[in-house]
């Protein structure tokens, strides 16, 4: 039924509503501001579509003007309600008192009750937010580059409208069961913020032989140790031309976690080879060795992006030192304090591709498998570890190739890496089920909310009152106060947009 709505502005085609209820453009039940420019001078704070979710959140895309750019002339008001005009977007917000008198985009569309219903704000807010507001606006909204309500297309939108009593009765009840809805949701996030983390446990159980204890009680004796490993991939490393080791005192394991007897702590240079990727300069934009390469924006958690692969001159010589292979580790050389070091597996998601000097390349010596160094590395990114070596350039953190190689190794024999892997991946798998299920939890939440909405607005969601008076009458007392409001803004002046000055202040 809401579908006849969105696709028809005939009132005539919208469904059947309880007694006492009508159907109400919604611009003739409230103050609809447009576009247009209001007067306004000073300094102030301004919000874009970005800045806001359910409420105002981080203030993205907040600036400070000493007078508004165009786009930024909607000034609010206490109990404003504002929902964003671009289409499959559902981001409203009704104005409290701290965001009184505050610019927003003209991305929102604004609506302000009347002084006989200044009580319907909460009202408006959670009809913008049901699907019967959001199908009408979404078919009605027009565009190229970016489809949105216009003014004329909000004109076209109609309203479920009830008696004042029951739109409190409605706010009443959809408030009650959504406060039962945010618990249940901030429980679900609690307990999928202890599930990610319960990642780090495993980790960390697994790199201290724990996940494997059982394994090395039943097959230690067969396996060889992690020292005649280490001697073996030594005598069998095939090291760079022209790269030398770093001349490193033996490990101090002092303060270092404790391991099973038959491991090793070790250097990180000496279980893979350590190399940083080569600069980008103007000389290598062009020549006839091009490849494409990967840079820190390619690189993600265990993931590799190929949205955006640029390509640079490799000499036949360079491409030897730079090109990746199946199995390599690319880890975040040059990057924000939190995201240094973050590691990914190169899985030949780009044929012949090369990697540029924001990031270092870590590849596995024969003996040690690749996927047990990428989970270490996981462990020491999200512990922090990288970040302790790290060193700070204005706002980008290096993790450092020679600090990276370094670093301490717990080193288990092959077969109990091979074990290890197969242990992490069973704990992983069991926390990607719960993942799964408290996800799809928290998406049937956001769907029951949306029902109650639409229960709400065809007038199913709490009993009619035969004592209420018909809606009809509240909205003759609206059409008079309508009438009033434009009476008074005809004798008022025109408004004029004040002459642009300079821009003095940029947020983030």
């Amino acid at each position: 039924m809401v579908n006849d709505v969105s696709s028809n502005a005939n009132e005539n085609l919208l469904p059947s509503l309880p007694q006492g209820w009508i159907w109400a453009k919604l611009v003739d039940t409230c103050i609809f501001l447009p576009t247009g420019v209001e007067k306004f001078d000073g300094t102030t704070e301004y919000y874009s579509t970005g800045s806001i979710q359910n409420q105002i959140s981080i203030p993205e895309g907040l600036f400070s003007f000493y007078s508004r750019p165009s786009r930024a002339n909607k000034l609010s008001a206490e109990g404003d309600v504002l929902q964003a005009r671009m289409k499959g977007t559902n981001k409203a917000i009704i104005i409290k008192k701290n965001l009184d008198k505050k610019l927003f985009s003209t991305g929102f569309i604004q609506l302000r009750p009347y002084n006989c219903c200044k009580e319907m704000s909460s009202f408006f807010y959670y009809f913008v937010k049901s699907p019967l507001f959001l199908s009408q606006r979404d078919a009605f909204a027009t565009g190229t580059t970016q489809t949105a309500l216009t003014d004329d297309g909000a004109n076209k939108i109609f309203i479920s409208f009830p008696s004042f009593p029951e739109q409190s009765r409605i706010v009443a009840k959809i408030e009650e069961i959504f406060a039962q809805l945010d618990a249940g949701v901030a429980l679900l996030k609690k307990i999928r913020g202890q599930v990610r983390r319960y990642r780090q446990v495993v980790l960390k159980a697994a790199f201290e032989g724990k996940l494997t204890q059982g394994w090395r009680d039943q097959h230690e004796r067969e396996t060889e140790s992690a020292s005649i490993l280490l001697r073996r991939i030594k005598n069998s490393m095939t090291i760079r031309p022209h790269h030398k080791l770093l001349d490193l005192p033996p490990l101090d394991i002092s303060h270092l976690q404790k391991i099973p007897k038959s491991w090793l702590w070790t250097y990180v240079q000496d279980v893979g080879d350590v190399q940083l990727g080569r600069q980008r300069a103007p000389q290598h934009h062009y020549g006839s060795h091009m490849h494409p390469y990967l840079r820190v924006a390619n690189v993600y958690e265990d993931y590799i992006d190929t949205n955006d692969v640029k390509e640079m001159n490799f000499t036949p010589e360079e491409f030897v030192i730079y090109h990746l292979g199946y199995g390599d580790i690319l880890l975040n050389e040059g990057q924000s304090k939190e995201l240094v070091g973050r590691p990914a597996m190169f899985k030949n998601e780009v044929i012949n591709a090369c990697f540029q000097n924001t990031l270092v390349r870590f590849r596995a010596f024969k003996g040690l498998n690749p996927k047990y160094a990428l989970f270490l590395f996981k462990l020491y990114f999200h512990t922090g570890e990288f970040l302790k070596i790290a060193r700070q350039s204005t706002n980008i953190a290096h993790l450092g190739t020679e600090r990276f190689a370094a670093m301490p190794f717990p080193l288990p024999s092959e077969k109990e890496q091979i074990a290890i892997l197969e242990e992490i991946e069973r704990h992983f798998s069991q926390i990607d089920h719960l993942e799964n299920t408290i996800d799809t939890s928290l998406q049937q939440a956001e769907s029951l909310r949306q029902s109650i909405l639409k229960r709400a607005f065809e007038g199913r969601l709490v009993p009619q009152d035969p004592n209420d008076e018909p809606a009809s009458i509240l909205l003759d007392r609206i059409k008079v106060e309508k009438a009033r409001h434009f009476a008074e803004g005809k004798k008022g002046k025109k408004v004029q947009s004040p002459s642009p000055k300079r821009k003095i202040k940029h947020g983030n």
